[in-house]
């Protein structure tokens, strides 16, 4: 009986790591935005029928000279590369 305890709870720690925290896209951008502020730059999403063909989902400007500095953007890479989006937490995906 204890055996099949210790495996139960074995099961369940191996479920417990794959398990992440999720985090809207708002909550990420805004992390992000204040994670590149010191750079000056600001990320923002593009509107669907709004040169998003030529930016992508994601696009970076410096708010200083007003230039586009980076187009199609992975923000959660971007957030993971900037330490902003810890290892246990994941993007929720937007919903169609």
């Amino acid at each position: 009986m204890l055996m099949c305890l210790y495996a139960h709870v074995l099961r369940l720690g191996d479920a417990m790591k794959e398990r992440k925290v999720l985090i809207s896209e708002r909550a990420l951008i805004q992390r992000l935005n204040r994670a590149l502020a010191n750079e000056h730059i600001i990320v923002k999403k593009s509107r669907p029928r709004v040169r998003y063909n030529q930016l992508g989902a994601f696009y970076a400007i410096d708010w200083q000279s007003n230039f586009i500095v980076d187009m199609n953007i992975d923000i959660e890479a971007l957030a993971r590369k900037k330490g902003v989006i810890a290892e246990w937490e994941a993007l929720q995906k937007a919903k169609p």
